[in-house]
């Protein structure tokens, strides 16, 4: 399973927190937000592709197990 991670200025004071959740996850995200707008992809790729664009995201070690 591939990682995705992205930064996001969510601190107290815009300090960095850093975001993270499986590729599979991210389809679903933007798959959903895409059915909110009317729109469908024809591909996952595509899903995993615009949400790692809008996310400025990039992919990332698994997480420590815990």
């Amino acid at each position: 399973m591939r990682w995705v991670q992205w930064v996001e200025p969510f601190g107290p004071s815009s300090e960095p927190v850093y975001c993270r959740v499986s590729e599979e996850v991210a389809k679903a995200v933007a798959k959903q937000t895409a059915e909110k707008n009317n729109h469908t992809y024809e591909t996952e790729e595509q899903m995993l592709v615009d949400f790692m664009v809008v996310h400025w995201a990039d992919f990332c070690e698994a997480p420590a197990e815990t």
